[in-house]
């Protein structure tokens, strides 16, 4: 079964958010330069695209607003960082990484799945947050299948819900 390459790039996105939180320092910029320090912070603009069709992570509102569970971490990670402001813009999934790649956006959200090309070019996280739930069904009455081990040898069918 695939893993959701989504689940580690949301992850990412959150410790990258962090990251540049750390890396903006307008008044030591001021103070290196001779500059007299501001107390006004500039405000940094990050471009959210997120997906528009994978509910309930990444979609499009009835007020045709980017939606989802994606884009509710999103908008509580810019709450908690005062110094950037999210900017949340929809985008079709397959230009999503094409946007990315191009600058167009800083961030991308729509529960991408992993994958050795992506891991090379995106930032991931170890963890996610997606949990698979896998089922065996067997037939009524049949007692000698329990675990996935029990299908060793055996003639399976397999579908996704």
């Amino acid at each position: 079964m695939k893993k959701r390459f989504s689940t580690y790039l949301l992850s990412g996105i959150l410790a990258g958010a962090l990251l540049l939180a750390g890396c903006s320092s307008q008044k030591g910029a001021d103070q290196a330069s001779g500059a007299a320090a501001n107390d006004t912070k500039q405000v940094r603009q990050v471009l959210v695209g997120a997906g528009s069709t994978f509910e309930p992570y990444a979609y499009i509102d009835k007020n045709n607003q980017p939606a989802g569970y994606d884009v509710a971490v999103l908008k509580e990670i810019d709450a908690r960082l005062p110094q950037y402001e999210f900017r949340f813009q929809s985008i079709e999934l397959k230009n999503l990484l094409l946007s990315l790649d191009a600058k167009k956006i800083n961030i991308a959200t729509q529960q991408f799945e992993k994958n050795p090309d992506r891991e090379a070019k995106y930032l991931f996280t170890n963890e996610g947050f997606a949990n698979y739930d896998k089922r065996i069904v067997v037939a009524k009455g049949r007692t000698d299948i329990k675990t996935i081990d029990d299908l060793v040898g055996k003639r399976v069918g397999c579908s996704q819900l």
